[in-house]
């Protein structure tokens, strides 16, 4: 198989060759009843591989069939852990993934090089390569949301959204724009959008211009 840095150096292999295996810790469960960040306490270590599309974990790497598999197409969101997690396996750098089934999978790494190797390599089955720019910052949160702004407030469009500290970078594949969560003059959280059955977030924002 071909090894991960030849496939980000040559774009000419698709991503379903992108093949890449290790050890990892593993929790998964539905969003709502996933351990606090503060602690997981059953994240068990198993051998993955990340292989047309699919991580698989199976209970070590001579076991012939998969204890779980994931579909990485179907992740709508990436948090990742910049600090370590205290888990019962020891202090773990995690990401969690969120998938549209309302099922979250969480992976544990021992160093930040590995967590960050499987994010480059995650993030390249599941984001368009139109907005790739997205995954090479330093994100806490990457994903894909519907939104809807200022000068068109009728439709709903998807979007690809990066959290970077306080900065909120977001495109549709035409072109990056960047919110400075500090200029926040409003933050609401609405249970329902009337036409969609949507919880969502209402930003708004504080403009500053300049004058002659």
């Amino acid at each position: 198989f071909p090894r991960l840095d030849q496939c980000s150096e040559n774009p000419s292999l698709s991503d379903a060759s992108l093949f890449m295996d290790g050890f990892l810790y593993v929790s998964s469960g539905p969003v709502k009843m996933m351990p606090d960040r503060r602690g997981r306490e059953d994240m068990a270590r198993r051998w993955c591989t990340l292989e047309g599309g699919f991580l698989s974990y199976y209970e070590n790497e001579r076991s012939p069939s998969a204890i779980g598999r994931v579909d990485v197409t179907e992740v709508v969101s990436l948090a990742v852990s910049n600090s370590e997690t205290m888990t019962g396996a020891g202090a773990l750098f995690t990401i969690e993934l969120y998938l549209r089934t309302e099922r979250a999978l969480t992976v544990g790494a021992e160093t930040q090089e590995t967590q960050h190797d499987w994010i480059q390599a995650l993030t390249k089955c599941f984001v368009p390569s139109k907005v790739e720019g997205l995954v090479q910052k330093d994100s806490k949160l990457i994903g894909r949301l519907q939104y809807k702004e200022g000068h068109d407030l009728y439709h709903w469009r998807t979007g690809w959204f990066m959290l970077e500290g306080s900065t909120l970078h977001f495109s549709s594949g035409d072109e990056e724009e960047v919110l400075h969560l500090k200029q926040l003059q409003e933050l609401s959280k609405h249970l329902t959008d009337l036409f969609r059955g949507w919880g969502f977030l209402l930003l708004v924002f504080c403009i500053f211009t300049m004058e002659d």
